[in-house]
């Protein structure tokens, strides 16, 4: 039976080669687009499953319960919290903590700013999965000055020599020595670092020189958050049962207020990365709409098989009509043409696996992604193709083997079944999905496009153009103020101000606040930045009530300034001069600064407090003249490097840090783009079939009409103004659609565009285009043929 239906199903495709050719290619290609998500998709749920002990290794966060009854999740959590949570629950087996620092690495000549230096402890290697190619993983943390670097940092470093041994300077004043060379760490681990040492380290230096080489001042305080903190329960020990039991540990070691209303939560490792801890979930989001967009084009490619397939069963039919008379029961046509819908999903499925052997890189590029398809061949990869193809081929193959197998061999051999053929409605529905499907691609990818250009163009509070900044480090803190007088007496500098975080994502949080007139009952916890006294005036901000910070007022170095969001929900109304207080560093509020975006534009504005007081720089930001940028950089350099010779001049621009934070965004609109144009090539594939069929089927008429005197302009509008119906009803349908769905996904941005009416107009008209250029090649072409060809046997 299988062999009989292979040679038909061959004999078919050999015989109608256009008609096979679409058919093939259509579904290669959706089938090539389901397979590239399916690989993404893959990754995305590996994260952190590579782990031994995974299953029993959690996150610890806070829930942060506010007196209106909202609840602010907290990421990360105090440094003394783990081997508090390890020595008070025996529940708990292990605990650690990582520290995330920047530092300044040197060995001998090579010197290189490090972003990715954690802190933590040694029973990190005892919990976490992440092998040594050399040293012991039981002892390479147990060194107060050990270091352990992953492989390609020994390649950076050391070359081929052997790193054990070796001593890296850090942070110029502090030598580590290197005890073990990890493995690299895998992509797919939300943890991503290249340096491990010992978290004791911190502990046993001054507040003050935390400030200076690490930017932790406070990691010894319980009201302080800066570490991310990991336990691994007992191996029978209940996930529940221990987050119940140290979810007030809080309220037992703090004094301050607003721990009392800090709760300890549990998040399992293998969530981590696709459930963030900010409520964001953007890797879900993600997910879920790329599945969605995959199976979209491949419904249009099935779609294009159903169409073409009834369409071309009038040449078909004798076949069919044979089949019954000589004893061919209705499952047996169903069982065939499923087969031959199955055989050609097998084919096309051969063609897709190699499209996506072509285009993976291109898919790499697209998604931030290093996939690859012979890597990831295992057992749930081929079910997963067998599946997709499966999906196909059913989709392809169940509405025409039924409507096929109802043909009744009486009318067939009659001749009479080609009237009913004529009333071609499911065909019509079919095309006008389709094309309503990619109208909504088309729609989606033009609002995406707009909310990107929406968001470059949306007024920030501040000026982000022109700035570059500069990571202070180690004594160069010290240094700061000698360094900033120099650069701003050059024409090259317009201003130079420095701050603890950058007003692109600012998080750090103050909690235990206290104001003149504040209701006793309201614990605020708002977000601060530490800034010098130039810092709204080289940002370009606006002072909206009292005035900015004076170096000539000595009393400003201990008072404040505030946004107008904080300003509004302290419910002063006349604010200036009244006494502040955070962190028991009181002062008085001197001014009240326009509201500007401190963060994505994913969410509103919060309440803001600037204070020249509150912790160390990090940042100096510096406003360089619009042009000559060349020479302008080349003088920071030559500066910098002769104030701060130990370390690396290495410079951003903020505009394009900017950028970077709506790169899912940017994703996503390539993405839709993209797979815009592989539905409406796959829609047009099918449309082009269906117009070769009805001029085919309309030969005989067009020959009469052409004798008649019909000219070949009127015949072509004649082919072709059936299939314009279909694409104008198919933009009526997807507008309210896409409509939908794009509010929807507007709805993420607190700051977002508004969806014009030229959108709609715009895909409509491409869709209109791409359609009657389709059908308007073979509508010529029946058009120009000569009539007395079709006219001939009459």
């Amino acid at each position: 039976m299988f062999k009989n239906y292979l040679k038909i199903t061959l004999r078919i495709i050999k015989r109608y080669k256009g008609y096979s050719f679409i058919n093939i290619t259509g579904l290669a290609v959706g089938l090539a687009c389901c397979i590239l998500i399916l690989l993404w998709v893959r990754n995305e749920l590996s994260y952190d499953t590579f782990h031994e002990k995974g299953e029993r290794i959690f996150k610890v966060t806070i829930e942060s319960h506010q007196p209106d009854g909202r609840i602010e999740p907290l990421s990360s959590t105090q440094f003394p919290l783990a081997p508090a949570l390890k020595e008070r629950y025996p529940d708990i087996q292990e605990a650690t903590r990582i520290f995330k620092a920047k530092a300044l690495v040197r060995y001998g000549a090579k010197a290189f700013n490090e972003d990715r230096f954690f802190f933590t402890n040694p029973s990190f290697f005892e919990m976490f999965t992440f092998p040594l190619v050399r040293g012991n993983p039981q002892t390479a943390l147990s060194g107060a000055n050990s270091i352990v670097i992953t492989e390609n940092m020994a390649q950076k470093y050391f070359g081929n020599k052997d790193p054990i041994g070796k001593v890296l300077a850090v942070n110029v004043n502090r030598d580590f020595v290197v005890t073990g060379v990890m493995k690299n760490i895998p992509a797919n681990s939300h943890i991503q670092f290249d340096f491990l040492v010992p978290g004791g380290i911190l502990e046993n230096l001054s507040r003050k020189r935390l400030r200076q080489e690490w930017d932790a001042s406070g990691l010894n305080s319980w009201g302080s958050t800066y570490v991310d903190t990991y336990v691994m329960t007992q191996e029978f020990s209940s996930f529940l049962d221990v987050e119940q039991k140290i979810s007030g540990f809080l309220k037992e070691v703090g004094t301050r207020q607003f721990l009392s209303r800090w709760m300890l939560r549990m998040q399992p490792l293998f969530q981590v990365y696709l459930f963030p801890i900010n409520g964001s979930n953007t890797v879900v989001k993600y997910l879920t709409i790329f599945t969605i967009i995959a199976l979209v084009v491949l419904m249009i490619a099935c779609i294009n098989f159903m169409n073409l397939t009834t369409a071309h069963s009038s040449k078909r039919a004798q076949e069919i009509g044979m089949r019954k008379v000589v004893g061919a029961r209705r499952g047996d046509i169903v069982k065939q043409f499923v087969g031959e819908a199955f055989l050609i999903s097998l084919v096309s499925s051969g063609v897709a696996v190699f499209l996506v052997s072509v285009f993976l890189p291109v898919f790499n590029i697209l998604s931030g992604k290093q996939l690859s398809f012979t890597d990831s061949v295992d057992l749930s990869l081929l079910l997963g193709l067998l599946g997709i193809t499966a999906l196909a081929g059913g989709l392809s193959a169940i509405y025409p083997a039924l409507f096929l197998s109802s043909f009744r061999p009486i009318e067939i051999l009659k001749g009479s079944l080609s009237s009913g053929l004529k009333k071609a409605l499911f065909r019509r529905v079919l095309v006008v999905v389709q094309f309503s499907l990619s109208i909504i691609f088309i729609i989606g990818t033009i609002v995406i496009y707009s909310q990107l250009e929406y968001m470059r163009k949306k007024d920030l509070g501040y000026n982000k153009e022109n700035l570059i900044y500069l990571s202070l480090q180690g004594d160069i803190q010290n240094k700061y103020q000698l360094l900033k007088n120099e650069l701003v007496q050059s024409p090259n500098v317009m201003s130079a101000t420095a701050s603890n975080a950058l007003p692109l994502f600012l998080d750090t949080g103050a909690g235990g606040l206290d104001w003149e007139g504040k209701d006793p009952k309201l614990d605020a916890s708002y977000n601060y930045a530490s800034v010098d006294f130039d810092f709204i005036d080289t940002f370009q901000m606006e002072i909206v009530l009292g005035r900015n910070f004076s170096k000539e007022v000595i009393s400003d170095t201990s008072n404040y300034i505030l946004n107008e969001t904080a300003i509004n929900e302290m419910s002063l109304s006349d604010p200036i001069g009244k006494w502040f207080s955070m962190w028991d560093m009181e002062g008085k509020i001197i001014g009240v600064v326009k509201d500007f975006n401190f963060k994505p534009l994913r969410t509103g504005i919060k309440p803001l407090i600037l204070t020249p007081k509150a912790m160390p720089y990090t940042y100096l930001i510096i406003r360089i003249p619009s042009k000559n940028y060349t020479s302008a950089i080349k003088y920071l350099e030559g500066v910098w490097k002769r104030i701060n010779p130990e370390y690396p001049f290495d410079y951003h621009f903020l505009d394009e840090d900017f950028d970077r934070l709506y790169w899912d965004e940017q994703r996503l609109g390539k993405i839709f783009g993209y797979f815009s144009c592989l539905a409406i090539f796959i829609a047009c594939l099918g449309l082009y079939g269906l117009a070769a069929f009805v001029a085919e089927q309309k030969t005989k008429e067009i020959g009469i009409r052409k004798v008649l005197g019909a000219s070949i302009l009127g015949i072509t509008v004649m082919l072709s103004k059936e299939f314009t119906k279909w694409v104008l009803l198919a933009n009526v349908i997807a507008w309210p659609v896409a409509y939908f769905v794009m509010h929807m996904w507007l709805q993420n941005f607190a700051y977002r565009t508004h969806m014009r009416l030229w959108a709609f107009i715009l895909s409509a008209a491409l869709t209109l285009i791409i359609a009657i250029l389709t059908v308007s090649y073979q509508s010529l072409k029946a058009a120009a043929a000569n009539p007395v060809d079709s006219l001939r046997n009459e």
